[in-house]
């Protein structure tokens, strides 16, 4: 699969404005009439396209493994999830949940090994 995208960590912005207002101001300034938005738009455009050019990336992805169905993933959220709220608000109902969804994900993990043997 191919990603286009700009690479902003590269980006000089005190560069990058001195660029765009002196290009405004020029186009601004050469035109008596009023400068499109259209306009305006192209010129930044070009001045993006100069400082941040666009490249083209491949990712690849990554095959589903069979050994880790969807069952187990949604299983491991719940539980963090509960963990995420136990750990916050440290309430014994909340701890009581964590561990119902931690006995949740063996008995999920059991019987996907057990289905695969």
């Amino acid at each position: 699969m191919q990603l286009s995208t700009n690479p902003y960590q590269m980006l000089e912005t005190r560069t990058l404005s001195s660029r765009v207002y002196g290009a405004l101001t020029t186009a601004i300034n050469s035109n008596n009439s009023i400068v499109s938005a259209d306009h305006l738009d192209a010129i930044l455009q070009r001045t993006l396209d100069q400082h941040l050019p666009l490249q083209t990336r491949t990712i690849s992805q990554m095959p589903v493994s069979p050994w880790f169905p969807l069952a187990i993933k949604e299983a491991k959220q719940q539980r963090r999830r509960a963990e995420r709220r136990w750990r916050k608000s440290r309430l014994t109902t909340h701890r009581q949940i964590y561990k119902t969804h931690s006995i949740q994900v063996d008995i999920v993990i059991k019987n996907c090994i057990s289905a695969q043997i």
